[in-house]
């Protein structure tokens, strides 16, 4: 073979794999620079804070969110994030999203129960069960002594199966056979923040 048709043939080939390597090289810089290869932010601790403070935290990491799922808990505010995945101080990359479980900002809605007929102790029972407050016990004359006779919602009867927002402040009226005065006790725990409509 010609020297020269073989230095034109090596130098082509040399300047082919060069362009290979050259463009293998650009395509890893782009992707390195498109995924941010090594770099790494470490997940904010989000659990106890409010949605409104998280959302300003996950902005300036540079994050995202989504919320997977909302539990009822009557002793928290609404919308105080429970858990979330990833866990904190997790290394993740830029743009990531986390995955956050928080409290309701609505109770859900139940069938209202029967108290009529039930023993107070029984009604004050039967309420903590299905997650109700018990507010005032009024006591009236009644054939039926110490038995509840009225179940009262905003001073208003309510029905047993009527729907209502767990943890709604309910009323009792309760009989007595004796004529004494009226008596009213206010039984409502303030400590626990209530979901009754305005």
């Amino acid at each position: 073979m010609n020297k020269n048709i073989l230095k034109t043939y090596l130098v082509h080939l040399l300047l082919a794999i060069l362009s290979v390597v050259l463009f293998l090289f650009g395509i890893s810089a782009y992707l390195d620079s498109y995924t941010k290869h090594g770099k790494y932010i470490n997940t904010p601790n989000l659990i106890g804070v409010s949605l409104q403070q998280a959302n300003v935290i996950i902005q300036n990491k540079h994050l995202r969110y989504s919320i997977i799922d909302s539990i009822y808990v009557p002793e928290k505010k609404p919308g105080i994030i429970l858990s979330q995945n990833p866990e904190p101080n997790t290394k993740v990359k830029e743009n990531r999203n986390i995955y956050l479980t928080i409290t309701s900002f609505q109770p859900p809605t139940i069938e209202m129960p029967k108290l009529v007929d039930l023993s107070e102790r029984q009604a004050v029972t039967v309420l903590k069960g299905y997650d109700l407050k018990l507010g005032k016990i009024i006591y009236e004359l009644s054939y039926c002594n110490g038995c509840v006779v009225a179940q009262l919602y905003k001073g208003k009867k309510i029905q047993p199966g009527e729907k209502i927002k767990k943890n709604s402040v309910i009323d009792i009226v309760v009989g007595q056979k004796e004529n004494k005065a009226l008596i009213q006790s206010d039984t409502i725990n303030n400590a626990i923040p209530s979901f009754d409509d305005n």
